[in-house]
């Protein structure tokens, strides 16, 4: 007796799983923007509680967290097989389903989230190499952060500054050891914390002027904020 096969076409996730993982990206995650409260009026109500800068920093925080010495990168694709969106696209042209896109309510937007190591030199031979301390590793950050910057803005769908906000991220991440609290004065750390709050707050400002892939910031822009990003440097 012989049994049939029957081939299944391939869905859109398993595409995007198969390309990303080609890529070196592990997926691990759907997340919303939005979660499920209900409300005094007695009704279910989406509210806002987390960003896409949100997700991706909690991300690299954990695998800061369990892998200290590694660099990350967090890529989140937006879902675009939900019913909602599937209506849209059959009914919508490609520029018209783009501009839906852009102006997606929070609680219409869900992401994969794929998570991908950066190797380099250094990290690959990193046991022929002696053990760097805290200050070390910062100063090793913040020297190769714009050609790490660039990497990321080529691999990922994540606008400049965005990619720039990882780096901004790490920084403050060793800012937050005590084993490199204890290499800098108290006036350093303190002006380190200080600068750094102020460059997240540009940041911040940046984005609602260039918020999309396509919307890069002048070169002269970039050159300010990987000045700044050296938060440990003499002030100007």
């Amino acid at each position: 007796m012989s049994i049939e096969k029957f081939s299944h076409p391939e869905s859109a996730f398993d595409k995007l799983l198969r390309d990303k993982n080609a890529d070196g990206w592990e997926f691990v995650a759907r997340e919303g923007l939005t979660q499920t409260n209900f409300s005094d009026e007695a009704k279910f109500e989406e509210t806002s509680f987390q960003t896409e800068d949100d997700i991706r920093g909690s991300y690299l925080e954990k695998l800061k967290q369990n892998d200290p010495s590694g660099e990350y990168e967090v890529d989140l694709v937006l879902d675009q097989n939900t019913d909602k969106l599937k209506s849209l696209r059959a009914l919508s042209a490609d520029e018209e389903f783009d501009k839906i896109l852009e102006s997606l309510n929070p609680a219409d937007k869900n992401y994969f989230i794929f998570i991908r190591k950066v190797e380099s030199p250094a990290t690959e031979n990193l046991e022929l190499e002696k053990e760097k301390t805290r200050l070390e590793e910062l100063q090793e950050t913040i020297s190769n952060a714009a050609s790490r910057v660039e990497a990321e803005f080529a691999r990922t769908q994540n606008s400049w500054l965005e990619c720039f906000g990882s780096s901004v991220f790490v920084v403050e991440t060793y800012l937050s050891s005590p084993k490199l609290e204890v290499l800098l004065s108290p006036e350093q750390h303190k002006m380190a914390l200080q600068r750094i709050e102020e460059l997240k707050a540009k940041l911040h400002e940046l984005k609602q002027q260039y918020p999309e892939k396509n919307d890069v910031p002048p070169d002269e822009t970039k050159k300010e904020l990987l000045l700044e990003l050296n938060i440990l440097g003499e002030a100007e």
